[in-house]
């Protein structure tokens, strides 16, 4: 099947359990403010959490399983997932529908709790830098209302100039 090429890298990266969620970070002694799964904020963001078991995700997979119009019970793990949507089907259609459908809806998952994890934090960046100003604020000011004399003593700045 022909894939591009980050599709392939994302999909090996996800079989091989090599995407950066945070358990992995945890895992390798890199220590984060939380753990928590940035859509659901009520678990330990791992992999199979992330992509199957969150409720988020498993919505996603709820309504394309009822798109492909197929009943079916949620695999929890990543391994078992691709077997899912592998494996032959009873109709040759619905398992190349299946599989066509599996990389584009986990990589859009991937690139939406990425989306959500920089927007949370660009938004705690920004607040940092906004109280970290707000708080030198005063100090500019005084730095920028006094100016200092060739003798050393300063003097208040009356106007700006």
């Amino acid at each position: 099947m022909n894939v591009p090429p980050k599709v392939k890298c994302f999909i090996w990266r996800l079989m091989h359990r090599r995407l950066s969620c945070r358990q992995n970070f945890e895992r390798r002694e890199i220590h984060l403010i939380s753990l928590s799964c940035p859509f659901c904020n009520l678990e330990i963001e791992t992999i199979e959490h992330v992509f199957f078991l969150c409720h988020s995700a498993f919505q996603i997979w709820s309504e394309c399983y009822h798109w492909l119009d197929e009943c079916t019970v949620m695999p929890n793990s990543v391994d078992i997932h691709f077997l899912k949507h592998r494996g032959s089907t009873s109709s040759k259609t619905t398992g190349h529908m299946r599989w066509v459908l599996w990389a584009p809806v986990l990589r859009n998952i991937w690139k939406t709790r990425n989306n959500r994890t920089m927007s949370l934090l660009i938004k705690r960046s920004s607040y940092k830098i906004w109280s970290s100003l707000v708080g030198f604020g005063w100090k500019i000011w005084c730095v920028l209302m006094w100016v200092p004399l060739l003798n050393g003593s300063w003097i208040w700045r009356l106007s700006r100039e």
